[in-house]
């Protein structure tokens, strides 16, 4: 029987090592969150969701898909000691606040309450995270209806040092991570669940992004209340 090419690395069949194409009735979808370049077909995600939703119900839990910048936190460059505006959509200008650093949180206890915010550097630059008020309580409320994801237009180590603090001992979202890195230009839930939805509910603060999906629960923008934005 030839072989079906059910799992692609790159545009090589896993198993055979022929080269596979997209095609109208062959269409490959992404079998990890954090590598694109693995895809499996139709019935391989259909089949990998189905077990993932039976696990879930026995749970009694469904799929949440959570975006960070503006939903959950808001992050700007420090400039000279000031918190300034980074070129994303911050309204806040300069402003004070006082934090602490990505490296005392590391030496806290996993389960010790978040800060209000943080500071970290990436690249060089000096970033400051401002948490949305009650995050802990609400990540962790939610933690126990929701198995959930991150899914994110920010970089693999900007999310690295959110989830530093926001989710140190990998109990929230553990691996369930999708960035820019990933190849993400437009957010579509095909890439994690191929086009299984029915468990899933997404949380973001724009709708855009989502092309307005029937999945999407939109969110009143945080912009950092410690900077005079709102929550």
């Amino acid at each position: 029987m030839p072989c079906q090419h059910p799992i692609k690395l790159n545009k090589l069949c896993a198993l055979c090592g022929q080269e596979v194409q997209d095609t109208e009735n062959t269409k490959f979808y992404n079998a990890l969150h954090s590598n694109s370049r693995l895809r499996v077909d139709k019935s391989t995600i259909d089949g990998m969701y189905v077990r993932y939703r039976d696990e879930l119900i026995q749970k009694k839990k469904m799929i949440l898909v959570v975006d960070l910048d503006q939903t959950i936190l808001h992050s700007i460059e420090v400039k000279g000691g000031r918190v300034g505006d980074n070129g994303s959509r911050n309204r806040n200008g300069e402003c004070g606040g006082r934090g602490i650093t990505n490296k005392q949180l590391l030496q806290a206890r996993p389960r010790q309450p978040l800060p209000s915010s943080f500071t970290y550097t990436l690249a060089s630059t000096t970033m400051k995270t401002t948490l949305r008020p009650h995050l802990h309580t609400f990540l962790t409320e939610l933690n126990e209806m929701f198995h959930m994801h991150i899914y994110t237009m920010g970089t693999s180590e900007y999310v690295h040092q959110i989830t530093n603090v926001i989710d140190r001992d990998r109990s929230l979202f553990g691996d369930r991570i999708v960035t820019r890195d990933d190849e993400v230009l437009v957010k579509r839930l095909e890439r994690l669940f191929g086009d299984r939805e029915d468990m899933v509910v997404v949380i973001d603060d724009r709708g855009d992004v989502w092309e307005y999906c029937g999945n999407l629960v939109m969110i009143r923008p945080f912009f950092g209340v410690d900077c005079g934005g709102e929550e």
